[in-house]
């Protein structure tokens, strides 16, 4: 077959084709023709449709615009959402383009697309993008549509440090001196079972009155971002509906810093419901590499208080090596 140097050469339609759409090679085949779809590259554009009645006919030439031709180029926009002049474009189903990140971004923009099946002029990329901005992911993992806004997402991935319950130390001032705070059953407040063997799960019950603080510290991780909020997250619920406390929470960031104080909303009801306490950003030192928790309950006079699951949530961040 003799080399082709213009900017066009005519194929075989596989398909019926409307004009101005992106093609490809039919699988197999170095003749035939069919639509470029979503995130597909596509060989050039047609310069004239092939009906459906032309197709059953059987009269398949079709003339294609390559894309290796020098200039602007023809093609038709999907959605009738439109996009402006200017707009990165991506390949779209059917031969169409769109500004909906799939794939490597194929041109741009020259003019506005108001309506779906615009023909508008497009300036073709003479190489395939391959830059974070304008190359699509293509997986459920991530919401965005790009790599360079799927690396923004992962970045601000939630984290959470685990703080079970077991491993907090009463501290009512002689029990860490005395014992290390460990709770149990004659600590302030009780680590007890729900119900014996017929509800095993572990709990903290500060009974009718009982404001001992709890103590706990933590190391915090290298890829927490000083510059969002911490959050603790408690698993509360009270033994009735008399009292409605809060659960005051003092912080302490390494070894110098000064004392933070904050507070969830109040406990109510008998059901366990997750409580949070927010640790504004603006109070984490840059930097902190640990922190202590003092979580203290306010008054409640009839009711038990009883915490099931204590953590701690965090926003990610990417960590230079």
């Amino acid at each position: 077959m003799a080399e082709t140097h213009g900017p066009t050469m005519t194929f075989q339609a596989y398909e019926a084709l409307a004009l101005h759409r992106r093609v490809k090679l039919h699988a197999g085949s170095g003749s035939l023709v069919e639509y470029a779809d979503a995130g597909e590259q596509a060989i050039g554009t047609t310069l004239a449709p092939v009906t459906a009645t032309e197709f059953a006919a059987g009269n398949l030439a079709v003339p294609i615009r390559l894309t290796t031709a020098p200039g602007t180029v023809k093609v038709v926009a999907e959605l009738a959402d439109g996009f402006a002049a200017g707009a990165i474009l991506y390949a779209a189903a059917d031969g169409e383009v769109d500004d909906a990140a799939v794939g490597s971004a194929i041109g741009i923009a020259i003019e506005a697309s108001t309506a779906a099946h615009d023909i508008i002029e497009m300036l073709p990329f003479n190489v395939l993008s391959t830059t974070a901005g304008t190359v699509s992911v293509a997986t459920a993992l991530v919401l965005a549509g790009t790599v360079e806004a799927a690396i923004e997402e992962i970045a601000v991935l939630p984290g959470h440090i685990p703080m079970d319950i077991g491993s907090w130390r009463e501290n009512d001032g002689d029990a860490i001196a005395a014992d290390g705070g460990i709770l149990g059953a004659s600590s302030e407040p009780i680590l007890e079972y729900i119900n014996g063997d017929t509800n095993s799960c572990l709990r903290l019950s500060w009974v009718a009155a009982d404001v001992t603080p709890i103590v706990r510290s933590v190391s915090l991780p290298d890829d927490m971002n000083d510059g969002a909020d911490l959050v603790i997250h408690v698993r509360a619920a009270m033994s009735n509906t008399n009292d409605t406390p809060v659960i005051d929470c003092d912080s302490y960031f390494d070894e110098l810093d000064t004392k933070v104080e904050d507070a969830s909303a109040a406990v109510t009801g008998t059901s366990y419901a997750d409580y949070t306490i927010t640790i504004a950003h603006g109070d984490i030192p840059a930097g902190a590499k640990t922190a202590t928790f003092e979580l203290t309950p306010a008054a409640h006079g009839s009711d038990a208080l009883y915490v099931s699951q204590i953590k701690a949530a965090y926003t990610s961040e990417i960590v230079a090596t």
